[in-house]
C-alpha cells in the first residue's frame, strides 16, 4: 500500500494536500520525462519521496486523483455561476457551466436549448 510522505510542519493540511496532488498531475504520461523539483520551498527529500510515491502509483489512482481535481474545479465553477447569477433556472446554470467548460461556441452548439 502506497502512503504519503510526512507532512512538513510549515504545510497547512490544504496546501499539502494540493501540492501533492499537483505532483502527481504534474507525471508525464509517456514516462520519458525525469521528474525535477516542482517548488522550491519544499524540502528535496520531501519532494522525491511524493515523486517515488507517483512512480509507483497504479494507472487507475492517477486517474482517479486528476478526476477528483476535475471535479474540485467544476464544483468551484458551478458556486461562482450561482453567486454571480443567482436568479439563473438550473438549466441556464448548466449552460454557463458549458460555455465556461466548451467555450462559448460549442456550447452554444450543444445546449442552445438553455439559454
Amino acid at each position: 500500500m502506497t502512503t504519503c510522505p510526512p507532512k512538513p510542519s510549515e504545510l497547512s493540511d490544504d496546501v499539502y494536500r494540493v501540492r501533492t496532488i499537483s505532483v502527481a498531475i504534474s507525471f508525464h504520461v509517456g514516462y520519458t520525462q525525469i521528474m525535477t523539483a516542482l517548488y522550491s520551498d519544499t524540502n528535496p527529500k520531501i519532494e522525491q519521496m511524493q515523486i517515488e510515491i507517483i512512480r509507483r502509483m497504479p494507472s487507475w489512482k492517477k486517474f482517479a486523483i486528476v478526476d477528483d481535481l476535475n471535479e474540485t474545479v467544476k464544483a468551484f465553477a458551478l458556486s461562482g455561476i450561482k453567486q454571480n447569477r443567482p436568479d439563473a433556472s438550473a438549466e441556464q446554470i448548466r449552460f454557463l457551466l458549458a460555455e465556461r467548460m466548451l467555450g462559448a461556441e460549442l456550447a452554444h452548439k450543444v445546449y442552445s436549448h438553455a439559454r
